[in-house]
């Protein structure tokens, strides 16, 4: 059985979620050292559990896990949590076909809360400054 793209990877420390389509991407966005050191979990477009291992030439090679390991969590269970980091709501419509739109969804809501962030920051900055001058 083959690898169905995308690729979905999980960040163990922070639980955050990115999507890949092709081993390539995979290559130029993760770090060597983080796949020795197992710092993600990934499953494929079907939630199959990947192995990412170190290899050469090529220095990354993915291949499918057991779905029935009780010790590797399942994609359905991973997304939620991650979902909930960011305060969206697309858990009741989770499905294998819907995990790609959902990370999608949630990426995005972090990337606007990060600008949100960083402009409230901003605007209070000017406001000391005013303040203060």
């Amino acid at each position: 059985m083959d690898i169905q793209f995308p690729i979905f990877i999980r960040a163990k420390d922070s639980g955050y979620f990115q999507t890949f389509h092709s081993v390539y991407e995979l290559q130029s966005e993760l770090e060597k050292i983080d796949i020795k050191n197992e710092e993600y979990e990934a499953w494929d477009r079907s939630g199959v559990p990947v192995k990412l291992d170190v290899q050469e030439p090529v220095w990354l090679r993915a291949t499918l896990l057991r779905v029935d390991d009780p010790q590797q969590r399942s994609l359905l269970e991973c997304v939620p949590e991650f979902v909930r980091q960011t305060g969206i709501d697309g858990t009741d419509r989770l499905t294998n076909e819907k995990v790609e739109e959902i990370i999608a969804e949630a990426n995005a809501a972090l990337k606007k809360r990060r600008l949100e962030r960083s402009s409230l920051a901003r605007l209070i900055a000017k406001i000391r400054q005013r303040v203060g001058d």
